[in-house]
């Protein structure tokens, strides 16, 4: 028992560095702890104890953070740079992919939302209400199945704040509903403030107890809805936004004549008399460019880009206007 004592307990040299080549390794502090211990031929011959492995990792960690998180940073990615000269190459890499397959997926899902109506599990006005994605809605609904099986077992209090007790049935675990005088709604679940959707047991209370036919509007978080990426953008004082960059006005113009002018080549490319008249057309609107180019006023308008550019109040986005839209819409093909 002796090598259990403190006072006979230490960590040699030896001992630290082959911790600290495990930990490089990816191993776990156990594993290294007993490839230890058959070493030295058993854990009262080790000369420290599993504690003392853990404290020293510990100890080890809390020092590296001392620099900062970004210092700690840093030094691992110059350290990993030494090693591989073209990490960062590779991880800028799969860093573009890894954000080109997120917006990707956000488009198919604004595509989903608006291609298709959710089918319901239930015909309840709740659900009809429910302005989710497709993906927020069937978890929605899901809450919505489950709340037909939770019981409401009793309430506190006849002023409010008024708090029920709900639980699953034939189930014991209770949640405590806390409905407020101004018809504020929580759960001790707290589905809400994580997920961002309401649980079964508010569904229920709301459902049953308060009479609610459709969420409240509160509940309804915007960033779970189909207009999410609709949005007017003005100051405190309920002024426009001035856009002042003139890069990004350009580039979103660009992103809207691309795909036009693209699929007019495209077709045009398919008949000898489609390829003549889209280059007779091409040579007339450079001509058009080039002369509005070298008017003064072009300058005037430029400058005028390049200083700010106001979102208009009409609208929900300066770069979805109305102009915009039925651009596409007449040059679609």
């Amino acid at each position: 028992m002796t090598h259990m004592l403190p006072s006979h307990r230490n960590l040699n040299d030896v001992q630290t560095h082959e911790i600290d080549l495990a930990e490089d390794a990816g191993l776990f502090s156990k594993g290294t702890f007993d490839f230890m211990s058959l070493q030295a031929g058993g854990r009262a011959n080790l000369g420290c104890t599993k504690l003392d492995h853990k404290n020293y990792l510990r100890t080890k960690r809390q020092q590296a953070m001392g620099q900062g998180e970004a210092g700690v940073l840093l030094e691992y990615f110059e350290k990993k740079r030494v090693e591989d000269p073209s990490l960062f190459f590779a991880f800028f890499k799969h860093y573009d992919r890894a954000i080109e397959d997120k917006r990707y997926n956000e488009l198919q899902d604004t595509c989903d939302a608006s291609q298709w109506l959710p089918v319901l599990k239930a015909k309840v006005p709740i659900l009809f209400h429910a302005r989710y994605t497709p993906n927020i809605f069937s978890k929605f609904q899901d809450e919505y199945m489950k709340s037909l099986i939770i019981k409401v077992n009793g309430c506190e209090g006849n002023n409010f704040p008024i708090m029920y007790k709900v639980s699953k049935y034939e189930h014991t675990r209770e949640h405590i509903v806390k409905v407020t005088e101004a018809d504020h709604i929580s759960c001790t679940c707290m589905k809400f403030e994580s997920m961002g959707i309401l649980c079964c047991h508010t569904i229920r209370i709301l459902d049953v107890i308060r009479g609610v036919d459709k969420i409240p509007d509160e509940y309804i978080l915007k960033r779970w809805t189909k207009t999410a990426k609709v949005v007017n953008i003005k100051e405190i004082d309920g002024q426009d936004i001035e856009i002042k960059d003139s890069k990004l006005i350009i580039v979103n113009r660009y992103r809207i004549l691309c795909p036009i002018f693209v699929r007019m080549a495209a077709k045009a490319s398919e008949t000898d008399e489609g390829y003549k008249l889209a280059a007779t057309c091409v040579n007339e609107l450079s001509a058009k460019l080039k002369q509005i180019m070298e008017e003064p006023s072009y300058f005037d308008a430029l400058a005028h880009t390049q200083n700010s550019c106001s979102l208009p109040h009409d609208q929900a986005s300066f770069f979805e206007s109305q102009g915009a839209q039925e651009f596409r819409d007449n040059y679609l093909l």
